[in-house]
């Protein structure tokens, strides 16, 4: 083999390794948007598309005393079910029937049932956007639609969007219970010196409260790639709560990545932490959701 061969095969190979080093920059090329209704938009066109699923999970629950882990087969009709066989050891030990305006629970080991109104679940978690149909897109990754924001605010950081309906400095801090602490120390001063004048003044400002801080806060981190959410945070203000969710080992199911790990975190009232790991999901087939509840069990309330 002459220099002639040696240099073109040594041309060749370093051609080869640039290639597919621009070739795998490439795959992680992303297009930075300014609007965070476009991020929106291509975010919720990446949602899991199915009329129903089926998914085999690992799944634990931590509520600040005792942990939890079982086997879950969860079963859901899009935006109208989730059903969930629930198994410890091979053992079936509860099944459980979500529609939009109730939610059961049989316990097969300590033979009693849970049959309960939605909102009465809502209250229990201290959350009132908890519906079904954000309840199935918690659970697959999907964007949520909580309330109506008149206006998202958006920055790109570190190959993430981080869209939020409230500035980071509002987010960070507790800001309404600050400005109501405000309010109620002006008040307790002005009263000294005039009690009648002080409560109009306090009554009228409590008034004027900024709405939308009122409610919900709301920010989601997207991966700008694959424009997937990543991470979901939401401040209620009504029931003094916060929603964590965060998603993770991302897989393709149906040319759409997927988080097979996903991590809910409730703070309020009551405190959880809910980890649920995907190994098996399929979709768009023939599903039944039996559920009974034994005769002479008894009912208990949430």
């Amino acid at each position: 083999m002459n220099k002639n061969q040696i240099s073109w095969i040594l041309l060749l190979l370093l051609i080869g390794i640039f290639s597919c080093r621009t070739v795998k920059d490439l795959d992680r090329t992303v297009t930075i948007y300014r609007k965070p209704e476009k991020v929106i938009g291509l975010t919720i066109s990446n949602n899991l598309k199915f009329k129903t699923a089926t998914l085999k999970a690992n799944v634990t629950i931590y509520n600040g005393k005792h942990k939890t882990s079982f086997k879950a087969n969860i079963r859901m009709h899009k935006d109208s079910i989730i059903w969930s066989s629930l198994s410890i050891l091979g053992i079936a030990g509860a099944k459980t029937l979500m529609t939009r305006d109730s939610i059961k629970v049989v316990n097969y080991k300590d033979r009693n049932y849970v049959s309960e109104s939605y909102v009465m679940l809502q209250e229990y978690l201290n959350s009132n956007i908890l519906t079904l149909e954000n309840l199935q897109k918690l659970m697959l990754g999907d964007w949520i639609y909580i309330t109506e924001f008149d206006k998202y605010r958006m920055k790109y950081n570190d190959e993430n969007y981080i869209v939020s309906t409230m500035s980071e400095r509002r987010l960070e801090k507790n800001w309404m219970e600050k400005k109501i602490d405000r309010l109620e120390k002006k008040f307790e001063k002005q009263e000294e010196k005039d009690a009648d004048k002080a409560l109009q003044t306090y009554e009228k400002k409590q008034e004027r409260k900024p709405r939308k801080y009122e409610g919900l806060a709301l920010e989601i981190l997207i991966d700008a790639f694959d424009l997937k959410v990543k991470r979901i945070y939401v401040k209620d203000y009504y029931f003094n709560s916060e929603l964590i969710t965060e998603y993770s080992k991302f897989k393709e199911v149906n040319n759409i990545a997927f988080p097979h790990f996903v991590s809910i975190t409730t703070k309020g009232k009551r405190q959880l932490i809910i980890e649920i790991e995907y190994y098996k999901i399929t979709l768009d087939q023939e599903i039944s959701t039996p559920f009974t509840i034994p005769k002479r069990y008894e009912r208990v309330r949430l």
